[in-house]
């Protein structure tokens, strides 16, 4: 059996600046939950993670900013992110 309690949308544009496009859910290193997305009009992909494991409450999200291993910065379109 599944109890489900509906939350509010905290991940909207008022929160993180940007819109949320395709994406996934993953767990962190240290076990927490977290999305991976691309966040329209930021022209980058972004990722946020939850303060608890409620998800009620989040990090404000940041830009995955890719480089090369010179630490030249990555020229790319940023589209359908995904984490593993």
């Amino acid at each position: 059996m599944l109890h489900w309690t509906w939350q509010k949308t905290k991940l909207q544009p008022a929160f993180t600046g940007h819109t949320m496009c395709s994406g996934t859910g993953f767990i962190t290193k240290d076990g927490r939950p977290a999305v991976i997305y691309h966040g329209g009009g930021s022209r980058r992909n972004q990722i946020a993670i939850a303060k608890d494991h409620q998800i009620t409450a989040w990090e404000p999200p940041f830009p995955i900013e890719p480089e090369f291993t010179d630490g030249e910065e990555l020229e790319i379109k940023y589209w359908d992110p995904d984490c593993f």
